[in-house]
């Protein structure tokens, strides 16, 4: 789960881990989606977030990622 609040609005995104997937990716206006072998993303050109985020996925203890804001932004 990741969660932030942003203009008093609370966003809430939650992960799914899984082994197998049946479908079709399709990209929308929000941008494109794609398949990325884990081996190549070191390779790409990922945000300080999404590293963090990644963590979720590959470390076993962690399960949540937020944000704590300490005074204005």
């Amino acid at each position: 789960m990741k969660d932030w609040v942003e203009d008093g609005i609370r966003y809430v995104v939650l992960f799914y881990k899984t082994e197998k997937f049946e479908g079709d990716l399709i990209s929308s206006e929000e941008g494109e989606v794609w398949w990325e072998d884990l081996k190549e993303l070191p390779n790409r050109n990922l945000s300080l977030e999404m590293e963090d985020m990644l963590r979720i996925f590959l470390e076993e203890d962690l399960s949540e990622f937020f944000y704590y804001q300490d005074g204005e932004v």
